[in-house]
């Protein structure tokens, strides 16, 4: 008599297969929100803080503004999901404890609901790292921009739907889908911003989904 077939699971990964993961997302995760997303944010405040601190959090905020971004969404799953999915138990928790300052630092400067985890598309395996806070973005400008035409572009606008984009391309690709090198993109509104970080692999497309499955379960 032949075997069971043993029901499909999601792949498993070990520790050490997510260590492109790990390098440098931390500092990612925080130099990026720092840059961009905590200026807009401790400028909505009654009083200027002084330089180098943090907005404390509004004790008044609505408990319904609460946010936590899954570990599950549509066919992306967080790293530590995929371990844990796995039987990986210890290992997920070694993972977790990488998270355990950036996910502080966030809390303390943000002084808005907010969360940030890192997904992988289990069908391709790209990875995704996402910020998410209750509030409007500022402008998503990028440092330079050139001409397309000129055939010397590296840093393109693009939106895909409602996710506006920075791509960093390949110099002198000038056609609808360049090769892109990095990639940031953001959804926002006045109650809620999106920010996505392409670590690997993902499509403009791909990301939208992502975000725009989000969007539908925290807005």
């Amino acid at each position: 008599m032949p075997p069971t077939p043993k029901p499909a699971s999601k792949p498993a990964l070990r520790l050490g297969a997510l260590g492109p993961v790990l390098a440098g997302v931390v500092a990612l995760l925080l130099l990026t929100f720092f840059a961009v997303g905590l200026p807009e944010l401790v400028d909505g405040g009654d009083e200027e803080a002084p330089a180098g601190t943090a907005a404390a959090p509004d004790e008044d905020a609505s408990p319904g503004a609460e946010l936590v971004l899954p570990e599950d969404v549509g066919g992306w799953s967080t790293p530590t999901s995929i371990l844990r999915e796995d039987g990986q138990d210890e290992e997920a928790d070694e993972l977790d404890g990488f998270w355990t300052y950036a996910d502080g630092q966030l809390d303390a400067a943000a002084g808005v609901p907010n969360d940030a985890e890192r997904y992988i598309e289990l069908a391709t395996g790209s990875q995704v790292a996402i910020q998410a806070y209750r509030g409007p973005d500022g402008p998503l400008v990028p440092a330079t921009l050139q001409d397309p035409e000129a055939g010397q572009s590296r840093i393109l606008l693009q939106s895909f739907g409602d996710l506006d984009c920075v791509l960093d391309v390949i110099a002198g690709e000038t056609s609808p889908t360049p090769q892109i090198q990095e990639m940031q993109c953001r959804r926002t509104s006045d109650d809620l911003t999106i920010r996505a970080f392409v670590l690997s692999g993902a499509s403009g497309e791909s990301v939208r989904g992502l975000v725009d499955q989000l969007w539908e379960q925290l807005a």
